[in-house]
């Protein structure tokens, strides 16, 4: 089950949320698409390709990344102006450390919360609690999953071996 990170201006007459944020379960509608047999240059099915950028996890668009860049970034979605409130973020990177941030938020903008560099490679499992410390706003709790691997990726010019 993933959480919601997302920040928000309360509706007129709510009170904040001073605790854990709430459990909203994600669906994804994404229709089926066409897929073409295997051209003569793609990977052989068992090759994946691994990128190598800075993976940045976001609720609920991006909750899942594959690396060999050890650095994940977290950020978290500003819904409305939420540029009045205080959060305080404990975020459990999997690896034996923890952070707290405590930030301002942002006008409808996606907002950087922490970065984390791991030094093993593995899976991790990525959890954020977020608070509201002051003014009117919600907010919801975080998971995320980060694979950090090894290999490299095909480039641009790089051609597969014909089969």
């Amino acid at each position: 089950m993933a959480h919601s990170l997302s920040r928000q201006p309360s509706p007129a007459g709510h009170s904040p949320d001073t605790g854990l944020g709430t459990s909203q379960t994600q669906t994804s509608s994404v229709p089926p698409q066409a897929t073409s047999p295997p051209q003569p240059t793609s990977p052989p099915p068992t090759t994946a390709s691994v990128p190598s950028a800075q993976c940045v996890l976001l609720e609920p668009d991006q909750t899942y990344c594959r690396s060999s860049d050890p650095t994940v970034i977290l950020e978290a979605e500003n819904t409305g102006d939420t540029s009045d409130c205080t959060f305080s973020d404990q975020i459990s990177w999997a690896d034996g450390s923890e952070q707290t941030v405590q930030l301002q938020g942002a006008d409808n903008v996606p907002q950087v919360v922490a970065t984390h560099t791991y030094e093993q490679l593995g899976g991790y499992g990525i959890t954020d609690v977020v608070t509201v410390v002051s003014s009117d706003c919600t907010a919801s709790d975080g998971e995320y999953t980060f694979a950090y691997v090894t290999g490299s990726p095909r480039t641009p010019t790089q051609q597969w071996p014909s089969p």
